[in-house]
């Protein structure tokens, strides 16, 4: 059970990481949890980042009925010692991660949502984030945005400029107490992508703490250069 840092004290919670890796990689035109990464799989470097996180306790490994085999071979490969269980996804996100969520331990206190295409998260940014969903009860890392944002009309017109300073670019982990994510999926429309969506939507408030602009999602080609540059500035 984990130690998790609340008000300066060490608090015993049992805490579950759901890795979703269950999409198609339509954008990106090959399978991206298996591209290498300075040798190292997409999928890898993001099991990788939570199974040496203190707060983790297990994982679970959501994933296409087509790639469990070589998940579970992952795995081994790489000697994950806190995955307990690569389980076969659904047709949508929300689907996955109930799924998921069927497989995570009873005495799970804390669930941890993690893309399986963000290989880049720091062990901070989980802690930083578990800390946050153990004190508000749910919370996700996010970064400021730096563009100005237009919304446009369906024939592309510009409707309105929001605030820059009140944006914010949500990534993962997304972090929530047991009672209010299961309510959360119970309620939820299997159409969401994403977790706080699920939450928010249920009449939970969500806080948003400090990310990481190298915590991106390889979604393109393009995001693969940034990858690379990321290594590099990693000195890897």
């Amino acid at each position: 059970m984990s130690k998790i840092i609340f008000d300066g004290k060490k608090v015993g919670m049992f805490v579950s990481a759901v890795v979703a890796a269950a999409g198609s990689s339509s954008r990106m035109g090959e399978d991206k949890l298996f591209m290498l990464l300075d040798g190292v799989p997409v999928l890898a470097r993001s099991i990788a980042a939570l199974e040496k996180c203190e707060y983790i306790d297990e994982i679970i490994v959501v994933t296409r009925a087509d790639l469990i085999t070589r998940v579970n071979a992952l795995v081994k490969q790489y000697d994950f010692t806190k995955v307990s269980c690569v389980c076969e996804g659904g047709e949508t996100r929300a689907q996955s991660v109930r799924k998921a969520v069927e497989n995570c331990s009873d005495k799970a206190g804390l669930f941890v949502i993690h893309d399986g295409a963000r290989p880049f998260v720091k062990e901070e940014t989980v802690k930083r984030t578990v800390e946050a969903a153990f004190k508000f009860g749910a919370a996700a890392c996010a970064v400021r945005v730096k563009d100005t944002i237009k919304l446009v009309d369906k024939d592309g017109f510009v409707t309105d400029t929001p605030d820059r300073n009140t944006l914010r670019a949500v990534q993962t982990p997304q972090v929530f107490r047991n009672y209010i994510y299961k309510d959360a999926l119970e309620k939820a429309d299997d159409s969401v992508t994403d977790d706080c969506m699920t939450v928010e939507a249920a009449g939970y408030k969500v806080k948003l703490v400090e990310g990481d602009y190298t915590n991106i999602k390889l979604t393109t080609p393009d995001d693969i250069l940034s990858a690379q540059a990321i290594l590099k500035g990693r000195g890897e």
